[in-house]
């Protein structure tokens, strides 16, 4: 089945958010993917990447996490919480 991935304007940050991460619950990492990265774009900001990144490391996709944790640090070397996940 091919899942449609709407802006994250129609849906708003917090329901792309929500929909990104029930994506992950039943295990369709690419759909979830392409919101956060909507996501990310909409709202470009260490903290976002923060937040995706603990995402990503609550459901065990490791390298992603780790690469949205980089991303964030790159941006602000001291935003909170990224030298912790």
């Amino acid at each position: 089945m091919k899942v449609g991935i709407v802006g994250v304007g129609k849906l708003g940050g917090e329901i792309a958010f929500a929909l990104a991460g029930g994506y992950l619950r039943v295990g369709k990492t690419e759909p979830a993917g392409q919101l956060f990265a909507k996501i990310a774009a909409a709202r470009p900001g260490a903290p976002t990447h923060v937040l995706i990144g603990r995402t990503w490391r609550d459901f065990g996709q490791y390298d992603r996490a780790r690469a949205e944790l980089a991303a964030a640090l790159e941006l602000d070397p001291k935003v909170r919480r990224a030298h912790y996940y």
